[in-house]
């Protein structure tokens, strides 16, 4: 019997054989690569992720000031109930009868009594919040070099006799002041600043200053101290320290003139009541 052997030929052609079959295998199981994203693509993911990392930041932002407002909403009361402000301690109102926010001495003052009951600024300083509101003026804006401001009055406003609110009541009460102003208190920065003050249509005021001003507007037209317009069709005619009321509680005996929905007034030396 004869036994076969296999050559050196024969061996090296098996295992060419076999690494090339290892190698077909490897290739058909191999997990298959992700195609490279195209850059188009690549553009597009990035401005989401800008566009998404923006809107968290606007409402990140916006919670704070949401949350005040929230704290900073007042419950509604009825408007037909009495209001009666009082003086703490043993103080008492001298001039308890004198309803003229601008006569020397006077109690009416700014933090207490008629004036921040009655009148209404045409900027108001909103404590709630910390910011300036436009209040019986609409909108304003300086001129380019912070000579004049022209005021926008709100439409719609009436005095408390239902008397319309318009700018001739604004300018009367500015030139009033400007005139009289060594008799007056509560100027803040009118006498030294303001030339004049006139009307432009029914609803727009100029006020005219003697030098530019940039801060007039805060310290002379807002809560801070401000000016606090009068009915020109009850003062006019009238002395400017005169005592434009008495101790009566009729609209047209003595309540004080103010844009604020007033129907009764009655003074007394330690409190001042109205509806």
């Amino acid at each position: 019997m004869k036994t076969g052997k296999l050559s050196y030929r024969s061996l090296w052609s098996l295992l060419v054989i076999g690494l090339v079959s290892l190698l077909l295998v490897a290739c058909a199981t191999a997990p298959a690569q992700p195609a490279a994203p195209e850059a188009g693509e690549e553009e597009a993911a990035a401005e989401e992720a800008v566009v998404e990392e923006e809107a968290a930041e606007e409402a990140a932002a916006e919670e704070p000031a949401a949350e005040a407002e929230a704290e900073a909403e007042l419950p509604e009361v009825p408007r037909e109930r009495t209001l009666i402000i009082m003086n703490g301690g043993p103080n008492q109102y001298t001039l308890f009868d004198n309803q003229n926010p601008y006569v020397p001495g006077s109690d009416a003052g700014f933090h207490m009594g008629t004036l921040p009951a009655v009148y209404e600024p045409l900027i108001m300083f909103n404590v709630l919040t910390g910011e300036h509101e436009n209040w019986l003026a609409e909108s304003w804006e300086y001129n380019d070099d912070f000579t004049e401001i022209t005021l926008n009055l709100r439409p719609g406003v009436k005095w408390n006799d239902g008397t319309p609110f318009t700018a001739e009541d604004v300018a009367w009460t500015f030139n009033m002041l400007k005139e009289n102003a060594e008799q007056m208190v509560h100027l803040a920065d009118l006498p030294e600043f303001l030339d004049m003050a006139e009307v432009i249509d029914e609803a727009t005021v100029r006020l005219v200053l003697t030098k530019p001003n940039p801060a007039f507007w805060a310290t002379t037209l807002t809560t801070n101290h401000g000016i606090h317009v009068l009915p020109k069709h009850i003062w006019e005619g009238q002395k400017a320290k005169t005592r434009l009321s008495s101790p009566t509680t009729t609209l047209s005996r003595g309540c004080p003139w103010g844009p604020a929905p007033i129907s009764w007034f009655l003074p007394r030396p330690s409190r001042r009541s109205t509806t």
